[in-house]
């Protein structure tokens, strides 16, 4: 995985994603090429909804950003969505893998603190 986002879904039309995790950068970019797939998570934050399908991959070019989305616990059951790039050829089934075990994880630690 080149890097990895978490964030909640904006509940409404006119409210912004908000950013809760992000992997740290292993690699070096030396052609930017990485901040420029930083850019286009970016702007899939931002378009995501409640009613975005998942899990779903999108591809962009060598490479692939898969994401889903889930209902964290607590009385408001706000969604967050965790959304990864990984090489196109990385098969699909252990992307979604690593996302929902990231999604055990983190909803386990942290679910009961994301407010809506």
């Amino acid at each position: 995985m080149k890097f990895t986002l978490i964030f909640r879904v904006p509940a409404s039309a006119g409210q912004l994603p908000m950013p809760l995790a992000a992997s740290m950068d292993d690699e070096k970019d030396v052609n930017g090429e990485l901040e420029k797939f930083k850019g286009q998570a970016k702007k899939i934050m931002r378009q995501t909804s409640m009613t975005s399908p998942s899990p779903c991959t999108i591809e962009a070019g060598a490479y692939s950003f898969h994401y889903v989305i889930a209902e964290a616990p607590g009385p408001s059951t706000p969604k967050i969505c965790f959304l990864t790039l990984a090489e196109k050829s990385y098969p699909r089934r252990f992307a979604f893998d690593y996302l929902d075990d990231l999604q055990k994880e983190f909803l386990q630690l942290h679910g009961q603190q994301i407010e809506s």
